[in-house]
């Protein structure tokens, strides 16, 4: 049998079959990786977890520390990040926005961290050599 390099309709019908389901499956793929990647924002007071928040949901969190102190963290965008805090040096507002599991913030004073769990790995920051 000689091929003449023209697909037939039911060749055509197949190809157009299994290129359907293979992009249905990366977006199924897709969406359970969205949301499994998300992770969460979870607050811990000294050694204690006080509270865990999804990074897939807004909210402002207002937290207070034993000696009175007070931060805020706000949960936007798939990020979290420090809005404000009343510590002397106000590091905790400086360290950015965070979204990746391992990443931190850090009140020293307040003795408050909050760290991403349960999300997409951190990949490098810089470059290494």
């Amino acid at each position: 049998m000689c091929y003449n390099g023209f697909m037939k309709k039911s060749d055509m019908i197949l190809a157009g079959a299994v290129l359907g389901i293979a992009g249905a499956m990366l977006c199924l793929q897709g969406m359970g990786k969205d949301a499994e990647e998300s992770g969460m924002a979870v607050v811990y007071q000294g050694r204690d977890r006080i509270a865990a928040y999804p990074l897939s949901e807004e909210r402002t969190e207002e937290f207070l520390s034993p000696d009175g102190g007070r931060n805020i963290l706000v949960i936007s965008a798939g990020e979290a990040y420090m809005q404000d805090a009343d510590c002397p040096d106000r590091l905790c507002v400086e360290q950015g926005r965070i979204s990746r599991t391992g990443q931190t913030l850090t009140c020293l004073p307040h003795r408050l961290l909050v760290t991403i769990e349960e999300g997409e790995a951190a990949g490098l920051d810089g470059v290494t050599g």
